[in-house]
């Protein structure tokens, strides 16, 4: 028997993913651990979304559906977080699906064992023209390498170890902490999960590792991620920096030095992406400003960049290293 309060709400927002729906909402409700609801957010969605959600509502009584008009990723997984009435939330993007129901099971035992407030995994990216399946990190990591450490020390190792992944899909995060800390989502932009990320690690106090890979990440040719309109690009540079100015606020020192490592390779990130398409010289000033980021870095090929910056110039330094080609 269900419990009055569902430990898991699981927000899929929903636009135009027809084909794929039915293999997103059939893994998370096929899970063995029952004592969650799922909250279908269709965005506007021109195509038989509206209509599948319904069926799968009517059909059990732990999926709930909005309807909204459009507005995109972040208002969809805010709407799901209004109505959000689990004790922690998760993401899940509606062309994506999870491929081992003991998941939430499993979850759930780390977060009863430890109270976590926040527990982190890693994914697995499926081409839909490949059959070959990538793994976000080749390092296997468990959940006792980390209950010595304090929270800080925990996360630096997971991001070293490459478990953390940007998205925030690949989280399960106490439900307090969205209206405790304003974990909402930056609405009229893309990549908000960037910046979102730095706000959620400094108000965590007690984060756990799921090592397991279950979330399955389809890797689409049209979507938001693959897209490189001067728009997307504009995004990325924005939220690229917003994050840094966001670390800031973390009171905590070794906190901060945690959050800085995810800085500084996000950072790095949105550079080799600006030269790749040749806009680089329009925003190096900015870019410039925050190059300071780099102190913190971990990765060999960074660290290299950042002596090298330190001696000729950030531009020269990231023209030397041949990170990418260079205009």
């Amino acid at each position: 028997m269900l419990s009055s309060q569902a430990m898991f709400s699981i927000i899929i927002p929903i636009y135009n993913v027809e084909q794929y729906l039915d293999e997103c909402i059939s893994s998370v409700i096929s899970q063995t651990f029952e004592n969650i609801e799922v909250i279908l957010v269709d965005d506007g969605s021109p195509d038989n979304c509206p209509g599948i959600c319904d069926t799968y509502a009517e059909k059990d009584k732990r999926v709930k559906v909005i309807h909204k008009k459009n507005g995109g990723l972040s208002t969809a997984r805010n709407a799901g977080i209004n109505v959000a009435a689990g004790e922690y939330i998760i993401f899940l993007d509606s062309d994506d699906y999870w491929d081992d129901i003991n998941a939430l099971s499993k979850i759930s035992s780390i977060i009863e064992k430890n109270n976590n407030d926040v527990v982190i995994w890693g994914h697995k990216t499926e081409n839909e023209h490949s059959d070959t399946m990538l793994y976000s990190t080749k390092e296997r990591l468990s959940n006792e390498d980390l209950i010595t450490l304090d929270n800080a020390e925990r996360l630096k190792k997971i991001i070293k170890t490459h478990y953390h992944s940007i998205g925030a899909c690949f989280k399960a995060i106490n439900r307090n902490l969205f209206n405790k800390y304003d974990l909402y989502f930056e609405e009229g932009t893309v990549h908000e999960d960037v910046e979102w990320n730095v706000r959620l690690f400094a108000c965590s106090q007690n984060i756990a590792l799921y090592e397991d890979f279950f979330y399955v990440f389809r890797q689409r040719n049209d979507s938001i991620n693959n897209t490189h309109s001067e728009k997307n690009l504009e995004n990325r540079k924005t939220q690229a920096l917003k994050m840094c100015d966001t670390a800031k606020s973390c009171s905590n020192s070794n906190m901060y030095e945690a959050i800085m490592l995810y800085v500084s390779e996000m950072y790095l990130g949105i550079v080799e992406v600006l030269m790749r398409n040749k806009m680089l010289n329009r925003y190096y000033s900015e870019i410039k400003e925050y190059c300071y980021v780099l102190d913190y870095t971990f990765m060999h090929r960074s660290r290299q960049i950042n002596i090298l910056r330190k001696i000729i110039g950030l531009r020269f330094a990231l023209y030397l290293r041949r990170l990418v080609y260079y205009d």
